[in-house]
């Protein structure tokens, strides 16, 4: 008896086995993948300035080299070297000895030739008060004369006091403008002439300006609104050569009035404050100009724009997070963002990151939502 139920039990067993093995494929399948992630950002349109970089040279707006109007001995050096100096300051003193006798014999000249003049004058008066019938007229033309050669003396004595003056003001060399000078190149003791050369230079460095080499294509393209547009003042900074971003913005001072031949690009000129002295002269700096008023554009991650051999297009997905191939017209890239002139509007979402596996039509979930910024 026990054998016998021990017998069904094994046969039931191995006919519920085979039952198993006969189940269909379709019930084994694995379960399908779900549809991928991506993160679309919502389009919108925002200011969107492109920025256009060039390598500019600093100069300043005046620049003095120090020169001897006269000849002698340099007396002393008035100012400590690097210093900033103000407009009219005592920078070289030359031995005036020489120069105060010369105007002093001047004035005895001019005296001299002002007791001629009273003299001729006095005496030209006394014959016009005699009678007429006992002064010839010869005597009366030569006391004339006199007269106006004598005045002619006393011009030309006031005209050489005048120039003794100019000369003993220029042993004293003061500075024509406010800025910084720089060495010494005439010390203490040496003989200078006109012919000596610089004795020293001043630069103003506040403002100072900033020259741009712009090529003549951007030119016409950018400072055309520029000339005709009254309202418009492009946005120019500046970023220094440790990277820092120059505090202050520019003002266009001038642009040249010609072309460079040999390099095909036109001088612009902005002036800058610079107050802390940032701004060095002859330093090389990268000036950033922009709209001061930028246009509205839609904006994309610049990952979210693909290439093929027909041109660009991004990924878009619809309400029913069906993906799409859309082609797009490119422009501009502004940081990590890429202007798009036409094929997307406003609205629309774009995928920009997920894309590895993009394709039209596909289902996709959506991870995350964002908004250009």
């Amino acid at each position: 008896m026990n054998t016998k139920l021990t017998f069904l039990s094994v046969s039931s067993l191995i006919a519920a086995l085979l039952a198993g093995c006969g189940k269909s494929p379709a019930m084994n399948a694995p379960p399908a993948p779900p549809p991928p992630l991506v993160k679309v950002i919502e389009t919108q349109t925002q200011p969107a300035s492109v920025v256009q970089e060039y390598i500019a040279l600093v100069e300043p707006i005046q620049k003095v080299n120090l020169m001897a109007q006269v000849s002698g001995i340099v007396n002393e050096v008035h100012f400590k070297e690097g210093s900033r100096v103000k407009k009219g300051d005592l920078l070289f003193s030359i031995d005036p000895a020489s120069y105060e006798a010369t105007v002093a014999m001047r004035e005895a000249e001019l005296e001299q030739a002002q007791a001629s003049v009273d003299r001729s004058d006095k005496y030209l008066k006394m014959l016009n008060a005699t009678d007429g019938r006992s002064v010839s007229k010869s005597d009366r033309n030569a006391a004339e004369a006199n007269v106006a050669e004598d005045r002619a003396m006393e011009h030309n004595a006031q005209a050489a006091l005048k120039q003794a003056k100019i000369d003993l003001g220029y042993t004293q060399i003061t500075s024509p403008i406010d800025g910084r000078i720089g060495r010494a190149l005439i010390t203490r003791g040496n003989l200078v002439s006109s012919a000596s050369g610089p004795l020293a230079t001043v630069i103003q460095t506040d403002p100072i300006r900033v020259v741009v080499a712009l090529p003549d294509a951007e030119y016409i393209s950018a400072f055309h609104r520029y000339a005709n547009d009254n309202n418009y003042h492009p946005k120019i900074t500046v970023r220094l050569g440790n990277g820092m971003m120059y505090p202050f913005e520019g003002e266009i001072d001038f642009d040249d009035n010609q072309m460079n031949p040999a390099t095909g690009t036109i001088a612009i000129r902005v002036r800058f404050p610079n107050p802390q002295r940032l701004l060095v002269a002859n330093n090389y700096v990268t000036v950033q100009i922009q709209d001061n008023e930028p246009p509205l554009k839609i904006l994309v991650p610049t990952e979210s724009v693909m290439h093929d051999a027909e041109g660009s297009y991004v990924w878009t997905v619809n309400a029913e997070n069906t993906v799409a191939k859309v082609r797009v017209e490119p422009g501009a890239t502004i940081g990590n963002q890429r202007i798009i002139e036409s094929g997307l509007d406003v609205g629309q979402r774009v995928v920009f990151a997920g894309m590895q596996k993009m394709r039209p039509d596909l289902t996709v979930t959506v991870a995350e939502t964002a908004h250009m910024e």
